[in-house]
């Protein structure tokens, strides 16, 4: 009677085992995910600070673009369409004599660049990161 009863409570652990595993799973890919988050977040976050950076000296809108491009294209595919360039007024408004070019020297230089993130687990669905920054124009001076 005893070898009856071993053998079924040694089922019991397959069946804890099968019931545990998905949710564990989904755990595990929950995490491995939020860290590929954090890391284009990161990278999208330094392709606007090194981008804002070129623009500060050369106002040359294409060569801020391609750069802030440049930069997150090592980690994730990106494209010139996600990146946005603008010129403001040192109070931070869309008016007044920045807006046109050549930009004054304290003129602000502001790079946006966003990224679709699609996650690998499931029930999970497109997350759009954006990433924006700042800066006063140093140089007047836009390359050809």
């Amino acid at each position: 009677m005893m070898k009856l009863f071993r053998r079924r409570s040694e089922g019991q652990a397959l069946v804890e085992f099968a019931l545990i595993i998905p949710i564990f799973l989904l755990v595990v890919l929950g995490l491995f995910d939020m860290g590929r988050a954090v890391f284009y977040y990161s990278t999208i976050s330094n392709a606007s600070r090194e981008a804002v950076r070129l623009g500060i000296v050369d106002q040359n809108t294409a060569n801020i673009r391609q750069e802030a491009v440049d930069v997150a294209s090592v980690v994730m595919p990106i494209s010139l369409a996600d990146v946005t360039v603008q010129y403001l007024a040192p109070d931070l408004s869309a008016s007044g004599s920045c807006t046109t070019a050549p930009h004054d020297i304290g003129c602000v230089v502001r790079v946006h660049v966003q990224h679709s993130f699609q996650p690998a687990t499931p029930f999970i669905g497109t997350l759009t990161f954006g990433a924006e920054t700042h800066q006063q124009i140093e140089r007047r001076y836009a390359s050809p």
